[in-house]
């Protein structure tokens, strides 16, 4: 029967690279896209079957003669 040895890194070089990931340069954020819970498509891009978006439309429909 074998006993393998844990392998053990060194300490500097686990800081090291933490050290590196908080002082690195990082590219520009992507902007973030919204998706729908129910349709899976981003917000912009709604299905008309979805209940959110026509739910969303109802409410603009009955709002806007009241900021008429």
């Amino acid at each position: 029967m074998r006993h393998y040895q844990p392998v053990i890194r060194p300490l500097e070089a686990t800081q090291m690279t933490i050290l590196q990931k908080l002082f690195s340069r990082k590219a520009e954020p992507r902007p973030r896209v919204r998706i729908c819970v129910e349709c899976g498509m981003p917000i912009a891009e709604h299905k008309d079957w979805c209940s959110i978006l026509r739910t969303q439309q109802e409410y603009s429909r009955k709002d806007a003669p009241e900021r008429a």
